[in-house]
């Protein structure tokens, strides 16, 4: 054993070796590394992944050797252990270095079969892509590979062995639907009988009243007019004695409408990304309440979810955009492409579902136990004049629908 390991290891160094060659001698690395292009992605039968076939393979293959030895390995100092023929002093410091080991070529046989998996006409391929990370201060060149979707992985190794499963969430639905949760999930032969959507403890007509105000500007037609719309109704609607939480889509605007707000909202406000972590952002903003003064948080998505500020530690929600998603990273494009080459449209399957679910998220920070009320603010004309918007605001739940 020990002699197939002593000819394994430099086997994987003169593979990875080779490999490193062969990704700084083609151009899309070059230009990458020269910032010139960012997170490109590279495609099965392009000349770079072919060039790569041969190279990746031998790391595979000594990788799954390695693997096997330090299995026995692990299991061996075990069994001594248990049998007291390996001290405990030398067992316990063998078993963590072999699991180091089992750990690194587990993920690297882990990697090389997604990388190596070829594109099947009939089902989403993986996604490979290239970037550079930095590690221990120094740029690295990182070659990636995922799926675009965890559906095949959950559809053999749980829905498919599982004798039952109850999965549970209060967003599952996008556009009132279950569609793109099933294809997320790999649920997608499972009928509509299999779901329920259960109604809420939450009386929302009375609880809490869902306001939007009438703006001139939209804000993906005329972004800098809409900006300052966005401070002046900030400045008529912000009770600076209560608990506001601000939402954004996007840090520039939020600084941006930040330096632009008056003294009287700026000295009680906390912005995400400045001095305080969002966990310190929310001890603060609990003080002051608590202490029986105003405050207000400006956050993105981060604040948008699973933030749990209850009662009158939040009685004011506004949205200042319709958050919808940017889809620039690699495994993002690849779910467009793929949706357009069956037929779909990205925007109807991807971006509205997305932006569903992520609307009634925001919305959702308001209620969080059964006796809270208070309101909700949307600086977004797109809900009441665009098709899509109606649709949105149809989706989320009942509140008292209030207009100016």
């Amino acid at each position: 054993m020990l002699s197939e390991l002593r000819r394994d290891l430099p086997a994987v160094i003169s593979h990875l070796q080779q490999i490193e060659t062969i990704l700084h001698s083609d151009g899309v690395v070059q230009d990458l590394l020269e910032k010139h292009i960012s997170e490109p992605r590279i495609f099965w039968n392009s000349p770079l992944v072919n060039a790569l076939l041969i190279p990746c393979q031998g790391v595979l293959q000594r990788a799954n050797s390695i693997y096997k030895h330090y299995s026995v390995l692990a299991k061996w100092i075990k069994e001594g252990l248990e049998k007291t023929q390996l001290s405990n002093k030398v067992g316990e410091a063998l078993l963590p270095q072999v699991g180091t080991v089992q750990n690194i070529f587990g993920y690297l046989i882990d990697f090389m079969a997604l990388f190596l998996e070829p594109d099947q006409e009939d089902r989403p391929p993986n996604v490979r892509w290239l970037s550079v990370e930095s590690f221990s201060k120094q740029q690295t060149l990182v070659i990636h590979a995922g799926p675009m979707t965890a559906a095949y992985f959950l559809d053999r190794s749980l829905w498919s062995r599982s004798y039952g499963v109850v999965l549970t969430s209060a967003t599952l639905r996008g556009m009132g639907l279950f569609h793109r949760f099933r294809l997320d999930c790999g649920l997608h032969r499972f009928d509509e009988q299999h779901f329920l959507a259960v109604p809420s403890p939450f009386n929302y007509q009375k609880q809490a009243i869902l306001h939007i105000p009438d703006m001139r500007f939209q804000p993906n037609e005329q972004q800098q007019q809409w900006q300052q719309e966005v401070v002046t109704k900030l400045t008529d609607i912000i009770d600076t004695k209560e608990a506001t939480l601000v939402l954004f889509t996007s840090k520039l605007v939020m600084e941006a409408v930040y330096r632009q707000c008056p003294a009287a909202i700026t000295a009680i406000t906390m912005v995400q990304g400045d001095s305080l972590s969002p966990k310190n952002m929310v001890h603060r903003h609990i003080r002051q309440i608590e202490s029986g003064k105003g405050s207000i948080i400006f956050g993105l998505d981060r604040f948008a979810e699973g933030v749990d500020l209850p009662g009158h530690l939040c009685t004011h929600v506004i949205i200042t955009k319709l958050p919808f998603p940017v889809f620039t990273r690699p495994i993002e494009q690849a779910k467009q492409e793929w949706i357009i080459r069956k037929g779909g449209q990205p925007f109807t399957a991807l971006s509205l579902p997305a932006v569903s679910v992520k609307l009634i998220q925001a919305c959702g920070r308001l209620l969080r136990k059964e006796t809270d009320s208070g309101r909700i603010t949307i600086l977004d004309k797109r809900l009441l004049t665009k098709g899509y918007g109606k649709k949105l605001l149809a989706h989320l739940p009942d509140y008292q629908l209030e207009q100016s």
